[in-house]
């Protein structure tokens, strides 16, 4: 029986990317960059307004042939927009369990 090929190399490149994809959100959580709650804010609100916007909009294309045609695609703005909201919501989650715990070691007089 003839086994199909490409699909061990196709199920290899998935659990690679979320091995990486795991690694990098790990890595963001653990190590987040020393930025204000403000900035933090700006930024992740940008991004989840663009990606609110445009992830209903017509413009948004659904084909490739359609994409291929725009140097910018308003696709291109939405996936870059998704990655920033979701590494912001990342880092901020992150800096509020780090003051949750902080708040309760010094409660219960761990320190």
């Amino acid at each position: 029986m003839a086994r199909p090929i490409g699909n061990g190399a196709r199920a290899a490149g998935f659990l690679a990317a979320a091995a990486i994809g795991w690694l990098i959100f790990a890595a963001i959580v653990l190590y987040r960059p020393p930025a204000s709650a403000v900035i933090l804010a700006m930024v992740g609100g940008v991004a989840g307004l663009t990606t609110l916007a445009l992830g209903s909009s017509a413009k948004t294309a659904a084909t490739v042939a359609r994409q291929a045609t725009e140097r910018l695609s308003v696709t291109t703005i939405l996936s870059i927009a998704t990655i920033v909201f979701v590494l912001v919501l990342a880092i901020v989650l992150s800096k509020l369990g780090r003051l949750g715990l902080d708040y309760w070691a010094v409660a219960l007089g761990a320190t």
